[in-house]
């Protein structure tokens, strides 16, 4: 906790965001008071088989570990990089190579199952009038930094139960890489990631988990997915609980847009924090 408070008190920026955070609680622990609790907007469920279900998760499985596969292998042979050497920071190239390609693995996934299904009816549109990236943007900021509390302890606690936890590669490289492969990564992250991952797991998994277990299960689950797929122990407990925060954006705003711009402010923000500090925390 005292190394914590030491690094809050050399980051003013996250310190501003923290306090931020608390006063976005605390508005919205008042007015659900006065008011009663947000009305969600009641997304339709999209009716597939658990079969179905599996059969989506494996497709875009299968595309993402190839298309990564394939982006990395070109980028080493294109580059004649050296092979990664265990213990041994990974070349920043690789690193974009490897962000770009799951991204675009994951979409060409979400399509191949979409191809397969495409005869099967889709969910209607939840907006009952088309929201702007604007408008999303500005549903999506008091969420980011009502998100920033949950984020600060989930990442204590993580950090007593993993002490010897790094920070993950991209933070690691990002403030010492070339000008292009920030531009690069900061694009793969903030774009390309939040966009491929939201189609993934909220426009897809959670609809259709919802079919099957409800509303809240659908949310435990699909969040319980979108953790366990970054394969990063030390995070799996911030991971989870974003996805959640991922489910209620969207079924409250009921726009994918939402939790879009909300995942790209939560990944944009911590690689710029990361640039700024010189040496990423593990927030």
């Amino acid at each position: 906790m005292s190394e914590f408070l030491k690094e809050l008190a050399a980051d003013p920026v996250l310190t501003i965001l923290l306090g931020a955070g608390l006063l976005v609680w605390t508005i919205a622990l008042v007015r659900r008071a006065v008011k009663g609790p947000a009305p969600l907007v009641q997304l339709a469920a999209w009716n597939l088989e658990w079969w179905e279900i599996c059969l989506y998760l494996l497709t875009a499985t299968f595309w993402w570990f190839y298309v990564m596969v394939q982006m990395v292998w070109l980028t080493k042979l294109a580059l004649a990089l050296p092979d990664p050497v265990e213990g041994q920071p990974v070349a920043p190239e690789l690193l974009v190579a490897s962000h770009l390609g799951s991204g675009a693995g994951f979409l060409l996934g979400c399509w191949m199952h979409a191809r397969i299904f495409r005869n099967r009816p889709v969910p209607p549109p939840a907006e009952q009038r088309p929201l702007g990236w604007p408008g999303a943007f500005l549903r999506a900021l008091p969420l980011y930094l009502a998100w920033i509390p949950v984020l600060v302890a989930s990442s204590q606690l993580s950090s007593l139960l993993f002490p010897d936890a790094e920070s993950q590669e991209a933070l690691k490289q990002f403030p010492h890489a070339s000008l292009a492969v920030k531009i690069l990564l900061f694009a793969a992250a903030s774009v390309l990631a939040p966009l491929a991952e939201e189609t993934l797991f909220r426009a897809g998994l959670y609809r259709q988990l919802k079919s099957r277990v409800g509303l809240t299960n659908a949310a435990a689950l699909s969040a319980l997915v979108f953790a366990g797929i970054h394969f990063y122990p030390y995070g799996f407990l911030p991971l989870f609980l974003f996805g959640l925060f991922l489910a209620y954006a969207y079924e409250r705003h009921g726009s994918l847009k939402v939790p879009i711009l909300l995942h790209a402010m939560n990944n944009g923000v911590s690689l710029l924090l990361a640039l700024v500090m010189d040496a990423p925390s593990k927030l």
